[in-house]
């Protein structure tokens, strides 16, 4: 059965029906797996490259393509690779060659199993002998005339290329080593294969094939030449040292170089020693060895291609005309360390690695086609245009970054490779320089150093690219990917459509350290107005009974963490300032406050699927300034207060662990409002209790930055809504001081903050909850119109820390 995920399985059920497989020239289908058909279906019929222009290829490669029926071969070639046979062990269906057609087995040899086989006067049939390997036939095999045998590979000793099971009928009448058509003439330019003995062994049902030997090794006057002229294809295995024999030398041969003729390929595989360099005339030469060129140059003309079979690499100078390729295929690494000179341009082509080494100065500019071209700078590729269409990469540089100028030289819609590092002691990326935007929009990609890591992402990113005269745009580059952990958080940033960064991808967890920090200047704006200043209010208020005037200054210093979902951290001092006088029974008066600190914020996000702590640090400055009263409509005890407020808050925005060390500068405007009321009950001598209740409104207005890495954030306007209750105990003391200690709550019915990053949004930080507040202080009078007070205040729960004031009261 066919098996496989690229199997072909035919089967009809009235036994007959037609597969046609047509090739195009220059194209190939190839069937990895199997092709086979029901045993029951012997009638089918199965046409490959039917027409004149089906002149492509047939592969088959390594199995056994079980199919039944019978079978003809038009034009183009039937090619088995790697072993592979074609016809089920039992069929009896016919196959036949037509003329023009080819059928080819490689060093690994083939099987055909049919009936009745027909090779026609004018077909070809290849074999690589190079391998010992052969052409098995199983059916009665008939060789009309005319039909050529095509040598493809060299063996020094007699080989077995053709054998059936039955009795050969006929044999070749033409054979063909490369494709070339050989004869029993003294050795010219297009034969380099002394004469060939072709003769049927095995009671007839084989054909061997004895080779004289490479012309190249001849000792007869004037025999013996170094050109191999190929029109197909042709394995040489043998070594090819210099003939040291003049006299052997003819046709102006210097008895150590090589010189490829024909448009087909030859592949060296033997370690070669030949001194005298290596002439690429036309067609394709395949090296097969590190050594497979010798030790002189290589000279490549127009339209000449260099294939590597393997990952080798050639320390061959190379001399290149007209337009050269250097073929790598798919999962090969080759390499040129040679110096490539010439007026020629380099074109890459094939899937694999090709890495460039050497001082190049060939200066008809470089194409890479396909798969990667790996250099150390742009010395290696010549001094001419660079047109990649598939992968340049930049080795590693023994000194760290480099610069990589490419002025105008550079097009081309492939990917380019850079270098880059994240450590605790460097942090850098190579820079790519353009003198212009390039045409098409570039990809890159990063490899990084060892232990490299996110964490240290230096503030505005890695710089690695710079327009010099014109301006990109935001997709001008784009990442192709890096070899750093987490590589999802990265990505492409510019500030100026010049100057490019590597920096850290957009991340809505990650980015929540916007909102923590508007969490943390609005609670520091509401706490400017939170319990402490109705207190001082009050002193300022008692200050002014009486009908005189009463000043307060005081000065606190905090250090309060606002619980946000996370946390934000606010320390600093405040200082504040109040003239208040008295009219009937309402006191009013004006205070203005400054607090001058600093904060840092932390929550754990998502990154990449991992938990990261995000941490931000900054300086925040806030100003207001306010109309307060209060009345005291008898002498119940019972009091009202109200305060109205206004002023600026400045954050300035440090550097955080993500986001690429953004930096920015915020202005907000702070309003705040807040009215409420008390009593004060004398509970016994010289001792009250004081309850009071505050509604508390402040806003924090929106506000819009670009920040370092040119970030368009635009922060929310902010609002909070808190209640205030509490009680108070004061005991005075016969010296006229006082003592007091009181509890409180302070509940926040809003406090939500957000940003948008970009037009994306970041997730959001909330301040909604309940704190727990204990006070405790003193008051002092120095004299009939001088009081010093001190106080602390303890928070517990939404809002945790302490805050400690010292103030001073007189009376004018």
């Amino acid at each position: 059965p066919a098996t496989g995920p690229n199997a072909l399985y035919l089967n009809n059920g009235n036994n007959s029906g037609t597969l046609t497989l047509a090739a195009k020239s220059g194209r190939s289908i190839l069937f990895y797996d199997y092709i086979a058909s029901d045993s029951t279906s012997t009638n089918l019929t199965i046409t490959i490259n039917p027409d004149a222009d089906d002149s492509g290829a047939v592969r088959l490669d390594t199995h056994q393509s079980a199919v039944y029926g019978s079978t003809t071969v038009g034009n183009g070639t039937l090619a088995l690779t790697g072993g592979a046979s074609y016809g089920a062990a039992a069929n009896t269906g016919s196959f036949t060659l037509a003329a023009g057609a080819r059928l080819s087995a490689d060093a690994a040899g083939g099987t055909v199993n049919a009936g009745d086989i027909t090779l026609k006067g004018g077909s070809t049939t290849a074999v690589d002998i190079s391998d010992g390997k052969l052409l098995t036939v199983n059916g009665n095999i008939t060789i009309n005339n005319g039909a050529a045998l095509d040598l493809t590979g060299y063996s020094a000793s007699p080989v077995d290329a053709v054998t059936s099971s039955n009795a050969i009928s006929g044999n070749f009448t033409t054979l063909k080593i490369g494709g070339m058509e050989q004869t029993e003439a003294t050795p010219a330019l297009d034969k380099f294969i002394n004469s060939i003995f072709l003769g049927k062994t095995n009671n007839g049902k084989t054909i061997t094939a004895k080779q004289g030997g490479l012309v190249w090794n001849n000792t007869d006057t004037g025999t013996a030449h170094g050109t191999f002229n190929v029109a197909t294809e042709y394995t040489l295995g043998a070594i090819l040292a210099d003939n040291n024999n003049p006299s052997a030398h003819g046709f102006g041969w210097d008895g150590k170089t090589l010189t490829k003729e024909g448009a087909g390929n030859i592949t060296l595989t033997a370690a070669n020693t030949y001194t005298g360099g290596t002439l690429l005339n036309a067609g394709t030469l395949s090296a097969g060895h590190d050594s497979a060129l010798g030790s002189g140059s290589l000279t490549m003309a127009d339209g000449t291609t260099l294939c590597f079979t393997g990952s080798h690499s050639l320390a061959n100078a190379v001399t290149v005309s007209g337009v050269a390729a250097v073929n790598s295929d798919t999962g090969l690494s080759s390499s040129l360390t040679g110096v490539i000179g010439g007026s020629g341009s380099l074109a890459k082509t094939g899937g694999g690695s090709l890495t460039l080494t050497g001082a190049n100065t060939y200066s008809g500019g470089t194409v890479i086609s396909d798969g990667r071209v790996a250099v150390n700078g742009l010395h290696n590729l010549g001094s001419g245009s660079i047109t990649n269409n598939a992968e340049l990469y930049f080795a590693p540089n023994a000194a760290g970054k480099q610069t990589i100028d490419f002025a105008n030289r550079y097009s081309g819609i492939g990917t380019i490779g850079l270098n880059a590092s994240l450590t605790a002691g460097e942090r850098w990326s190579d820079l790519i320089q353009f003198a212009n935007a390039p045409q098409d929009n570039v990809d890159v990609y990063f490899s990084f150093t060892a232990n490299s890591d996110l964490q240290y992402l230096p503030a505005g990113g890695l710089h690695f690219a710079k327009l010099e005269n014109a301006n990109g745009n935001d997709g001008t580059f784009g990442l192709a990917g890096t070899t750093l952990a987490g590589a999802k958080q990265l990505a492409i940033k510019t500030i100026d459509n010049q100057n490019y960064y590597l920096n850290a991808a957009f991340n809505s967890s990650a980015a929540k350290v916007y909102s923590e920090t508007a969490a943390g200047t609005l609670g520091q704006a509401a706490g400017l107005h939170g319990q402490e200043i109705f207190k001082n209010i009050g002193q300022a208020v008692a200050g002014a009974a009486g009908g005189e005037t009463g000043v307060y200054a005081g000065m606190g210093r905090g250090d309060v963490r606002h619980n946000s979902g996370s946390h934000a951290d606010v320390k600093g001092n405040n200082f504040a300032l109040a003239l208040a006088w008295e009219n009937g029974d309402t006191t009013w008066g004006l205070i203005g406050q400054r607090f001058d600190g600093s904060y840092t914020t932390t929550h754990t996000a998502s990154v990449g699927g991992a938990a990261q702590s995000i941490r931000s640090a900054g300086d925040l400055k806030q100003s207001d300034f306010g109309l307060f009263a209060e009345c005291r409509p008898d002498d119940s005890g019972r009091y009202w207060q109200g305060l109205v407020k206004a002023g600026n808050s400045q954050n300035d925005f440090k550097a955080d662990n993500a986001n690429g060390g953004s930096r920015f500068r915020s202005d907000r405007s702070v309003f705040g409002l807040s009215i409420g009321g008390g009593f004060v009950k004398e509970t016994a001598p010289n001792r009250s209790l004081e309850t009071y209740q505050h509604l508390i409104y402040t806003r924090l207005s929106s506000d819009r930055v670009t920040d370092s890495i040119g970030q368009d954030i635009r922060f929310d306007s902010d609002d909070s809504v808190r209640l205030l209750a509490g009680a108070r105990w004061t005991l005075e003391c016969q010296d006229k001081s006082s003592f007091y200690a009181g509890a409180a709550v302070d509940y926040e019915f809003r406090g939500k903050t957000g940003a948008t990053i970009d037009g994306i949004r970041a997730d959001g930080a909330d301040l909604q909850g309940l704190t727990g507040i204990l006070e405790m202080g003193f008051s002092a009078k120095q004299s009939e119109t001088l009081t010093i007070d001190g106080a602390f205040y303890g928070y517990i729960g939404k809002k945790e820390g302490i805050i400690g004031s010292l103030t001073l009261s007189k009376k004018f």
